[in-house]
Order: C-alpha cells, then sequence, then structure tokens
C-alpha cells in the first residue's frame, strides 16, 4: 500500500499508446528513464525503512533492473545520434561527458553544505563525497561513454559495436577482480546491468532487422523473452548468496533478459507520460541528490510517524533540488559551449 501511495502520482496519466512508428520515440525513453529512476529511489529506501514497510522488500533486488533500462536507453540513443546525426561525436566530451561531470560536482557542493550544516562534516566525509567514492554509476556512466566515444569516433559503426562490447568486457573483468579483492563488497551491483549498454547500441545499429524479426508471430517473442527474464530473475531470488557465481549468472541474464522485453513491448506500444517524462529529464540528478537527503533526514530513532515524514521530506527535497542541478547545470554548460566556440 505504501508503494503505491507513493507512485501513484507518477501513474496517474501514463498510458500506453499503440505504436505505428518508430520504437523508442522521445516520449517513451524519457518515460521509461523516469520510471527507472523511481524505481532506483525505491530501491534505495529499502535498507532504511523496510522495518516499517514491508512492501519496500519488494524493490530490494530491482536496482540492477532499473539500472539496465538506463543503460540500455544510454546506448540506444548515442547510437541512434551517431547514424542520424552529421557531425554527432563533434564535442562529445563536452556536450555529453562534461554535463555528468557538472551535475555531479553541483550536488556535491550542496551535500557538503548539509553536512557542514548539520555538524557533521569531516575531512574524510568531504574526500568522500568529492571523490565520487560510492557514486559508482557516476564513473560507469563515464567509462562506458568514453569507450563508446573513441570507438565509433575511430572505426566503422559494425566494428565500433564490437569494440564496445570489448570495452564493457574489459570493465566487467576489472570490476570482478575488485569485487573478488574486496570483501567489503557485498554484491555484483557494479557490473551486473553492464551488458544492457552494448544491448541497446546493438539494438540502435540493426533497429529495422530487429523490429522486423519481432513482429513475425509477436505473441510467441513475447512468451519468450517474458519467460526468460521470469525464470531468470526468479533465480537471482532464490540464489541468497550475494557473491555467488550463479547469481551473478541469473543476474546478467535477467538484464538482457528485460531489454529484449522491453524491446519486443516497445515495437507494439509506447509509453506517454507528462510526470514520468519530467522526472526522466532530471533522472541523474534525482540519483544524485536522494542520496544526499537520505543520509541528512534519516535517524534510526524515529518511530512511525517521523518515518512518514521524513520520506515525504527526502522525496520533495530530492525532487526539486535535482531541478535546480538541472537548471544550474544547463547555465554552467551554455556558457562552457560559448567559451569553447
Amino acid at each position: 500500500m505504501f508503494v503505491i501511495l507513493l507512485l501513484a502520482p507518477l501513474i496517474i496519466g501514463s498510458r500506453f499508446i499503440k505504436n505505428d512508428n518508430e520504437i523508442f520515440g522521445l516520449d517513451t525513453t524519457q518515460s521509461l528513464k523516469g520510471l527507472f529512476a523511481c524505481f532506483v529511489l525505491l530501491h534505495h529506501l529499502f535498507p532504511f525503512y523496510v522495518h516499517m514497510f514491508p512492501s519496500l522488500e519488494t524493490y530490494k533486488h530491482l536496482g540492477f533492473i532499473a539500472v539496465s533500462g538506463f543503460f540500455m536507453i544510454s546506448g540506444y540513443g548515442l547510437t541512434y545520434g551517431v547514424i542520424k546525426r552529421d557531425g554527432y561525436l563533434k564535442g562529445f566530451i563536452i556536450k555529453r561527458m562534461l554535463p555528468i561531470v557538472v551535475s555531479y560536482y553541483i550536488s556535491a557542493l550542496l551535500y557538503l553544505f548539509m553536512f557542514w550544516y548539520n555538524h557533521s562534516l569531516s575531512p574524510e566525509q568531504a574526500s568522500i563525497i568529492l571523490t565520487a567514492k560510492y557514486y559508482w554509476f557516476f564513473f560507469a556512466i563515464l567509462i562506458f561513454y568514453l569507450g563508446f566515444y573513441f570507438s565509433f569516433k575511430i572505426f566503422p559503426r559494425k566494428i565500433a559495436m564490437l569494440l564496445s562490447c570489448f570495452w564493457i568486457a574489459a570493465y566487467i573483468a576489472y570490476m570482478s577482480f575488485r569485487i573478488a579483492s574486496s570483501p567489503d563488497i557485498n554484491g555484483f551491483w557494479l557490473i551486473n546491468s553492464s551488458l544492457a549498454f552494448p544491448f541497446g547500441i546493438a539494438l540502435s545499429i540493426y533497429k529495422d532487422k530487429i523490429v522486423k524479426f519481432i513482429k513475425k508471430r509477436y505473441i510467441i517473442k513475447l512468451i519468450v523473452c517474458s519467460a526468460v527474464f521470469a525464470a531468470s530473475f526468479a533465480g537471482e531470488l532464490l540464489i541468497t548468496e550475494p557473491r555467488s557465481l550463479s547469481r551473478l549468472t541469473c543476474e546478467l541474464i535477467a538484464s538482457v533478459s528485460l531489454c529484449a522485453l522491453i524491446t519486443v513491448l516497445s515495437v507494439r506500444f509506447r509509453l506517454k507520460s507528462a510526470v514520468l517524462e519530467w522526472f526522466g529529464k532530471i533522472s541523474f540528478e534525482l540519483y544524485l541528490m536522494f542520496a544526499a537527503f537520505q543520509a541528512f533526514f534519516y535517524n534510526d530513532q524515529d518511530d512511525f510517524g517521523k518515518s512518514i515524514i521524513k520520506i515525504v521530506l527526502i522525496i520533495v527535497c530530492t525532487v526539486i533540488s535535482a531541478w535546480i542541478v538541472r537548471l544550474v547545470k544547463n547555465l554552467i554548460m551554455q556558457i562552457v559551449r560559448k567559451v569553447c566556440k
């Protein structure tokens, strides 16, 4: 019930429209990003409030699923830009990568101010924030974008796609080594959604062939993708050891099969929601600011009533501050682009 109340304002007004044109139009991708952002936020709420709101247990295992959606949309969108727009990669680092860094450090300054205001800012805490030590997604997306840029800047598309796959494979291998040598990393969340990015790249390059393939015996494709996703996700749920290779295998299959399922659905339907689209536009900033306000407001001594108030405050402050961070980021990027012309 609690989760339904949280999502109700977003679900109201959402609608599926029969898709007669292109898969993954801008309205669909932005709405999906908004929906995935909500799942990520609920996933991060889980450890703190599940003892009071058991329905949050549902989202314990959905973090990597939501991130998979983000990675797929990113890979698809970047490749679509290369295919459809001449000179798309010109100034790519400034246009696509620098805004991510700017958003992070604007949010980091707010984070530092909040800790200073709360009299809990230590040199160690400041170092953690300024180096983005616990923001793995921030580093992952920059690494993926960098590999994409050099691959598609230098080589033809199909070769670049293969090189991007090797780049992601190298990332997975390196992170696997880190996980194996670091007992404090409890799980494979650094890598279990990574394959979604090259999936999105391949989907964009072979879109016409893939759509044609899906349309033939559509229901069978839908059932197969649904079954594979359900089975692999069930395996992830049943294997309780977080560092088990069997669990990682299930997570990787679930990640890719979710991407396939979303692709199959998008052939017939478009998701359209003004609220979710707006959330999609600030999805990265939501991710950044949510952790700050969660740390600022949370107190394990709070009773049920205070917890409700704190959760509402966390969500409202996160949304407002994410919007502000995005506005400031856009102003800074306008200045940067003028200077770099």
